[in-house]
């Protein structure tokens, strides 16, 4: 199987909520074994305060830190890359 990364995008403009992922799926995508990558989809910086919706969305899914790829630190996400690749 192909290393598919999952993202939650989580965005907020204009009171309407953007996010792309319905958090119904993320708890089937964590029994699964997916990792999931919450991203603000930040255009500057007062964007990135848009994250704490990913992170709202994540825990709604009753996704944990161990089930987010940018929890991680970057020797741990490349260790991560490199075994699904070699997979």
């Amino acid at each position: 199987m192909d290393f598919v990364p999952l993202f939650l995008r989580a965005y907020w403009r204009c009171f309407r909520s953007q996010l792309d992922l319905d958090w119904r799926l993320l708890k089937h995508a964590k029994e699964l074994g997916m990792m999931t990558s919450i991203k603000s989809d930040a255009h500057d910086v007062e964007g990135f305060q848009h994250i704490r919706f990913g992170g709202g969305i994540a825990r709604k899914g009753w996704l944990e830190p161990a089930d987010v790829l940018n929890t991680k630190s970057l020797s741990h996400v490349l260790d991560y890359l490199e075994r699904k690749k070699a997979a």
